[in-house]
Formats: C-alpha cells, structure tokens, sequence
C-alpha cells in the first residue's frame, strides 16, 4: 500500500503519482469549532479526513488511484466564535484560500478535484468556488 496523503509523499513521489495518471485528489475540509463540551474541536475536520482516506483505501481495491491533500482545518465558524479554541476564516478568505489549494494541484497536473465536505458552514463558498 503506497501512501495516499500528499503531505507525507516525498515531491518525486508526487510527480511519479501525476505521472501515472492519478485518478483524482480527494480535498478534505473542515473546520476547527465546537461541537458541545463533549467532542474535540477537530471533529469535523477528523470526519472529513476519516472519509477520504477510507475512499482512498477502498479505490485502491477497484484499482482507482487517489490521493488525499492536506486537511483545510479552518474554515467558516464565525458563529461559534463565542466557544474558546474556534478558530475561523471570513468567506473571502475561506473562498480564496480553498481556490488557490486547487489552483496549486490543477498547476502540478492533477486533474481531478473532489471535495470532501465535513462542515455544512462551507458548502455555499465551496459551491460559488467551483462554478468559477
């Protein structure tokens, strides 16, 4: 089993992955906020990661290659800013931020993008940076 998280391949080995004609980069995407006194403020970000690296496992078995970006872990949570530890981004930012991740994978010869949402608070941006 080959690594799968960009961030711990090697850049030769990311280019060996380009080369072969990886089938998609799977892009999770949370956000560090609350989720009660009970739950670490990392859940979303952790689901969103949990996701992509079991559809990574599980496409290397019907000989589909993917591979998983780095976690964008701060988001959009400015409604939750009342919460010690949330940590957020404003939409512009989120949205430029989440462009240029992209932008970075669609410039090294990826060609295929999938986000993979944890957090509801991100859906509309992500949708608006899409359509551009």
């Amino acid at each position: 089993m080959a690594e799968r998280f960009i961030e711990r391949m090697t850049w030769p080995e990311v280019e060996a992955a380009i080369a072969r004609g990886v089938d998609a980069v799977l892009i999770p995407i949370g956000t560090t906020e609350q989720h009660g006194p009970h739950m670490p403020l990392d859940t979303d970000c952790f689901i969103a990661r949990t996701l992509c690296a079991r559809a990574a496992e599980l496409g290397e078995q019907e000989g589909v290659e993917l591979l998983v970006a780095p976690t964008l872990n701060v988001t959009l949570s400015w409604y939750h800013m009342q919460f010690p530890g949330t940590m957020r981004l404003s939409t512009t930012t989120f949205f430029q931020v989440f462009r240029e991740v992209c932008d970075s994978l669609v410039h090294h010869g990826f060609e295929n993008l999938v986000a993979v949402n944890g957090h509801g608070g991100n859906v509309a941006p992500q949708r608006a940076a899409a359509i551009q």
